[in-house]
């Protein structure tokens, strides 16, 4: 989560979690091998920079020692990545990328260098958007080939990824009754969000469409083979945002955990309500009434978790007062 207001920087600050993407030639026995870099692919945590203008969350609920097989290797890793950069000008460029694949380990290399090389890009210039939509597809395709190239060259013929990517960024554009205004463009491929959270019309919309050829598709990936694969289903956006404005950038980690249809309505609920801001351990000690086969769980309505606030902290439907990017993160984390 990031909002979009200026801060002084002398230059461009790139953030992101370390990963030796030149130390994969042994993988996956290098990971039992060189507790570094099994380090390196799990989950990192929760991260806020120094001025709170942005946070990000690359966690999971689930002990580490559940994704070890009987060799006591992970099986599976966390594959998504991300990381932000903060312009010269104060203005913010994000992406995510989420390796696919399953237990494919290479896919988190492959996350790696598409946010890498996506982030370099934008600490340098800005994506030349216009008011054409079909111009701006031109101009996300191209970063995206760009990412594809740069994996491609990087990558050892004997080892196969692929994964997601988007990005956005923040371009100043002036004032607007006297505060900072914000053009918001990016692009996506395959099946995360860009969400903009409009604090003033009390609004929250999704910047991409998500398109897919079936419920278990990715919707599109960049491959380590040199090649876009879904390319039809790539997207640009534009428009505008206020300094006071939130942009929340999710894969699928978070989308495919919330009823169909309502991700827009969980994230606001949950994002604005300090409900969530309880340790994660006591959170998941309250009684989820929703899930009456135990053995079979389902996902809660908007309801359903109203209800839940209720019943265990006393207040339901909640204004706050603007909430910081760390607080964002950490309740979309919790929940």
């Amino acid at each position: 989560a990031t909002d979009t207001s200026d801060s002084k920087a002398p230059a461009s600050d790139i953030s992101l979690p370390k990963l030796d993407t030149s130390n994969f030639d042994r993988l996956p026995a290098a990971l039992h091998e060189d507790p570094l870099l099994a380090a390196q692919l799990v989950s990192q945590g929760f991260f806020t920079s120094s001025d709170g203008s942005y946070a990000y969350s690359h966690d999971s609920s689930v002990c580490p020692a559940y994704y070890l097989c009987d060799e006591k290797i992970p099986y599976v890793v966390n594959m998504d990545r991300g990381g932000v950069v903060r312009r010269s000008d104060g203005s913010h460029a994000a992406c995510i990328a989420d390796g696919v694949g399953g237990d494919g380990y290479f896919s988190a290399f492959v996350a790696h260098m598409i946010c890498e090389f996506i982030l370099h890009v934008l600490s340098k210039k800005t994506m030349e958007f216009t008011g054409n939509e079909e111009w701006n597809s031109e101009v996300a395709h191209k970063l995206f080939w760009g990412c594809t190239c740069n994996v491609c060259e990087r990558s050892l013929p004997e080892v196969r990824g692929a994964s997601t990517a988007l990005f956005v960024e923040c371009v100043p554009i002036g004032q607007k009754d006297g505060k900072n205004s914000y053009r918001l463009q990016g692009g996506a491929l395959g099946d995360g969000a860009i969400i903009h959270i409009n604090v003033e019309n009390n609004t929250i919309t999704q910047l991409n469409t998500i398109r897919k050829s079936h419920k278990n598709s990715s919707g599109g990936c960049i491959s380590s083979e040199g090649e876009i694969i879904g390319f039809q289903n790539s997207m640009a956006f534009s428009t505008e945002a206020s300094e006071d404005d939130y942009i929340i950038l999710v894969t699928d980690g978070f989308l495919d955990n919330v009823r169909a249809g309502t991700a827009l309505e969980v994230m606001q609920l949950v994002a604005f309500h300090p409900f969530f801001d309880q340790p994660f351990e006591q959170l998941v000690a309250y009684d989820r009434f929703w899930e009456e086969d135990k053995g079979n769980p389902r996902f809660p309505s908007i309801d359903h978790i109203n209800k839940f606030i209720l019943d265990n902290h006393g207040e339901g439907l909640f204004t706050a007062e603007k909430p910081t990017a760390a607080q964002i993160t950490k309740r979309l984390a919790n929940y």
